[in-house]
């Protein structure tokens, strides 16, 4: 099976299931490219992106899914998000939700889970005072047994200067649903 055919392969069955291993096309002619409008000239590449796409017979899998259904879509309004979800919706190779607990690092961006409020069933370990102190600042706490050395938590701190994306989803309870909404 030559490479194009895997590829073609490869993409039917991640808009199947939602996943796609990024890690074999990472340095070929299907690697992620970035789309930039250019606002000084007033041009508009999405729209020229748009043009060719409609005359081309074939396109990558990450512009479909930006424009389809990826991080744009978050964006732009609130909805319902499993974990499994968001791993999709972040271009993870894979489900990253046995990994994903309150935060998780990976491909440069941190979906941070918060579950506003506890109940008494919550147990003692993971009863974190996690607080909006405005409608701009939350107090969040990091997992337990961890601390604001720890590695993960360095990069969340020191995000910006890494170019690291943090990700806020919220759920009203424990008690609710498995799903979050995503803040931004």
């Amino acid at each position: 099976m030559t490479s194009k055919n895997q590829f073609e392969n490869q993409l039917r069955e991640s808009l199947q299931y939602g996943f796609i291993n990024h890690k074999q096309y990472q340095d070929k002619l299907y690697s992620p490219k970035i789309v930039l409008n250019k606002r000084e000239t007033g041009e508009n590449v999405l729209t020229e992106i748009q043009e060719q796409l409609e005359t081309c017979h074939t396109f990558t899998f990450n512009v479909a899914f930006i424009t389809e259904d990826g991080i744009a879509m978050l964006k732009t309004q609130l909805a319902d998000l499993s974990r499994k979800d968001v791993s999709r919706l972040m271009c993870w190779d894979s489900d990253g939700t046995s990994t994903m607990f309150g935060y998780s690092l990976n491909k440069q961006t941190v979906p941070i889970f918060v579950n506003y409020y506890k109940t008494d069933k919550t147990n003692a370990e993971i009863q974190y005072e996690d607080e909006f102190i405005n409608q701009s600042i939350l107090k969040w706490f990091t997992t337990s047994r961890r601390t604001l050395q720890s590695k993960t938590e360095r990069k969340i701190i020191e995000h910006q200067e890494q170019g690291i994306d943090l990700h806020l989803f919220i759920k009203k309870s424990d008690l609710d649903d498995p799903d979050h909404y995503y803040l931004g």
